[in-house]
């Protein structure tokens, strides 16, 4: 559904909001299903230039026993800017009336080139353990009542799509995604590590869309 309609904006805020989300926390589809108001929306900001800095999050307790504090960058632009895209998704969750919600997303420019950073607005009074991510109709009509499961969260936010204002971001699974980029910028193992959660190494190289097993092994001077 085209961003540029009236049921597909709603759409595109959630949908951006969770392959923004997947691709920077490294999550898997499961785990994004499963996130709440509350773990996504808690931390301090912290200011500055918005490039390079991040705001943490408390981690739900998904791959290890106990929560970690995960990073959420600022973008350079509005469209990059995870934290943007949070309350971009939130205002109309949080309308009293689904007319509330639509009157805001009218409001929206359509094309992404003119959106403001909003990443410095205070927090919308939701409650902290109901779903982030709730299905919607073609209408755009927001179900308070069910979540996004994780199947469809990947039906939803595959790369591509064409609701999806991020079009250049070429991304597969929002995981591999993270690990791969995270490593082609230079990024240690350990660094990838601590906020893609992985507990060794390999399963770095498992992520990673660039890794070849064959790199530096001695099969490869074998003379045959």
């Amino acid at each position: 559904m085209p961003r540029t309609t009236a049921g597909g904006r709603p759409t595109s805020a959630r949908d951006t909001l969770a392959l923004l989300l997947g691709f920077t926390v490294a999550l898997r589809r499961s785990e994004e299903a499963s996130l709440t108001i509350g773990p996504s929306g808690a931390g301090a900001s912290y200011r500055g230039r918005p490039t390079g800095a991040a705001r943490p999050i408390q981690d739900r307790p998904i791959r290890r026993g106990g929560a970690a504090v995960l990073g959420i960058p600022f973008g350079t632009t509005s469209l990059t800017c995870v934290p943007c895209a949070r309350p971009r998704w939130l205002r109309p969750l949080a309308a009293p009336k689904q007319s509330d919600a639509m009157t805001w997303v009218l409001n929206t420019p359509a094309d992404p080139a003119y959106w403001a950073h909003v990443c410095s607005e205070s927090s919308l009074a939701l409650d902290p353990v109901v779903p982030l991510l709730r299905r919607l109709d073609k209408f755009g009509r927001i179900d308070h009542a069910r979540a996004i499961s994780g199947s469809e969260c990947h039906a939803q936010t595959p790369p591509g799509r064409g609701r999806l204002p991020l079009t250049t971001l070429r991304l597969a699974l929002p995981a591999r995604g993270m690990v791969t980029q995270a490593r082609r910028n230079g990024a240690p193992t350990r660094a990838v590590r601590r906020q893609a959660r992985h507990s060794s190494d390999a399963m770095v190289d498992v992520y990673d869309r660039d890794w070849n097993p064959l790199n530096g092994s001695a099969v490869l001077d074998l003379g045959l």
